[in-house]
């Protein structure tokens, strides 16, 4: 069953004017802030509440509670995130059309960011996980969608390097000031909460969200509403390539950075007594970052002016792929920092320039959040994943090793896919 219903048309479906240094204040910030509450938790305090090993329990019980609970919780998150889309679509008030789902979404990620510092144990994580999917998933889709929906083609290069820029800078932020207050977990996750609500929630009512002219679209019931969410390979084998070789470089660049800290102490042999483990991690951290930040803001702005993508991906994937396989080779924490100087340059390169590739391949303008939001899935649901991947072949194999080589392999596979590109440059 179906009925027709007015809808604000998508703000791409114009000329869209140049952005300027408010627009990318204000997004960067944002997108900082977003990243620093979403991975400070799973980079430097998730671990440690979960670690068994003080509770006389295996270390890899600990890893594999720790992929359980990002495995689950990001299973939730691949519902939330093109159902939020698909309803800011179809959102229509004086605010806009995205802007009401992200002010919602961070006044709840607050709260459920808070009542995780009081776990310790799987199972209230992954329900404190439902609420968190569906509350990153507003403040996501806005900051992502507005890229396609404010910016010409030659500023999306820029918009796509800050976001890798702040996802990596936000991982030293985070690390610094776990490090640096002398807080109880749960003081650390309040921090957090009062950065949500003190700073993004005010960026998120500034950066403008236009309506654009009323269109005429017709609201699915039923089957024919889930079938929205179903993009043709067939039909748009374009989306489809850059959805899988996202999907895959990801998932390399998660499992080499996302158990670092199980690596450290279980694999190098690093003790975390006097917090010597963490001190590694955050060395490592802050190189990768050093790194990242360079490739993402240099290489975004050296992809506009040249109007060219797929080199800048394929290469980023190829030595992301290499270094990955040499900590898998020669496990050692002076390896492991140049693993981490090739890994940070090569994602912030590939962070530069693949969102602007994948809005290239957007098949229908008129679905624009529900689609960004189903190729934002290739890049966040592999970081999901990569735990429970990696803790799967730590049991198995005894060891780190075959977790880095296999990282490489996906990462190169990656980069292999999209020479089947068609029309995209």
């Amino acid at each position: 069953m179906a009925e027709r219903v007015e809808l604000s048309a998508p703000a791409s479906s114009g000329i869209r004017p140049r952005a300027g240094w408010r627009w990318f204040t204000l997004f960067g910030a944002a997108q900082l802030v977003t990243w620093i509450y979403v991975l400070t938790p799973t980079q430097f305090l998730m671990p440690t509440q979960l670690d068994t090993t003080s509770r006389g329990g295996a270390w890899t019980d600990g890893i594999l509670g720790f992929g359980l609970v990002t495995m689950i919780t990001g299973t939730i998150g691949l519902a939330a995130g093109p159902l939020v889309g698909a309803l800011s679509d179809r959102t229509r008030s004086r605010w806009g059309r995205r802007k009401p789902w992200a002010i919602g979404g961070a006044v709840f990620a607050a709260i459920w960011t808070f009542l995780s510092g009081f776990q310790a144990d799987p199972g209230p994580f992954i329900v404190l996980g439902l609420l968190g999917a569906f509350t990153t998933a507003g403040v996501s889709i806005f900051l992502v969608t507005a890229v396609a929906d404010q910016l010409p083609p030659e500023q999306q290069g820029a918009a796509s390097g800050i976001i890798g820029a702040t996802q990596a800078a936000a991982i030293v932020i985070g690390g610094i000031t776990v490090a640096a207050l002398p807080l109880p977990v749960w003081g650390h996750y309040a921090v957090l909460a009062l950065l949500i609500l003190l700073i993004l929630l005010p960026i998120l009512i500034l950066i403008p969200d236009p309506v654009g002219p009323v269109a005429v679209r017709e609201r699915r019931r039923g089957l024919r509403a889930l079938a929205q969410f179903w993009v043709s390979p067939r039909r748009h084998p374009n989306f489809a390539l850059v959805f899988a070789s996202r999907a895959l470089v990801n998932l390399g660049n998660a499992m080499g950075t996302s158990v670092l800290l199980f690596f450290i102490i279980y694999g190098l042999g690093v003790g975390d007594a006097r917090g010597q483990a963490t001190d590694t991690l955050l060395l490592a951290t802050v190189i990768y970052t050093v790194f990242c930040v360079i490739g993402s803001i240099a290489m975004g702005r050296i992809s506009d002016r040249l109007g060219r993508r797929i080199p800048f991906v394929v290469a980023a994937a190829l030595l992301q792929g290499v270094a990955a396989v040499l900590i898998g080779v020669m496990a050692s924490v002076p390896v492991l920092l140049v693993s981490a100087a090739l890994l940070g340059a090569a994602y912030g390169t590939f962070m530069s320039v693949d969102l602007a590739l994948a809005i290239e391949v957007l098949p229908e303008p008129e679905h624009i959040a529900k689609d960004l939001a189903l190729m934002n899935l290739a890049q966040a649901y592999p970081q999901v994943l990569a735990p429970i991947i990696c803790a799967l072949l730590a049991l198995a194999t005894g060891g780190f090793a075959m977790m880095f080589l296999v990282a490489g392999a996906l990462s190169i596979i990656g980069a292999v896919m999209l020479r089947w590109l068609r029309g995209v440059r």
